[in-house]
C-alpha cells in the first residue's frame, strides 16, 4: 500500500513538472496520434488551437514566426459509422498555452 502511494505521488509530481517545463519551453511537447477503432486521439502543438489534424480549418500553414502564440491541444475524435454519410465528434480535452508570451 505504500509503496502505491508512493508511486502514485511521483506520478503526479512527474505530470506537474512535465507540464511546467512545457509552458516554459524547457521540452517540446510530443505529437501524438493514436487510433484504437473509430476513436483517435491527437495531441499537438499549433498556433491554430480550434484545429486538429482532419478539421476542416484551411490549408495547413506553414508558419515560423517566433511572435505567435503556440498552443499544446489534445483532441479526442469518434468517426461514427454510417452507410450514406459518416459523421464525425470532436471533443478538446486540454488547451494549454506554450511560453510566456
Amino acid at each position: 500500500m505504500l509503496l502505491m502511494a508512493i508511486s502514485l505521488a511521483l506520478a503526479v509530481s512527474l505530470c506537474s513538472l512535465s507540464g511546467l517545463a512545457i509552458r516554459r519551453e524547457l521540452i517540446r511537447p510530443p505529437w501524438v496520434v493514436r487510433r484504437l477503432g473509430p476513436v483517435q486521439l491527437v495531441a499537438r502543438s499549433t498556433i491554430t488551437p480550434e484545429c486538429a489534424l482532419e478539421f476542416p480549418c484551411g490549408k495547413p500553414m506553414n508558419v515560423f514566426d517566433p511572435d505567435l502564440r503556440t498552443y499544446y491541444v489534445v483532441w479526442i475524435i469518434v468517426s461514427w459509422p454510417g452507410q450514406d454519410k459518416p459523421g464525425f465528434s470532436r471533443y478538446r480535452l486540454v488547451m494549454q498555452e506554450i511560453g510566456d508570451r
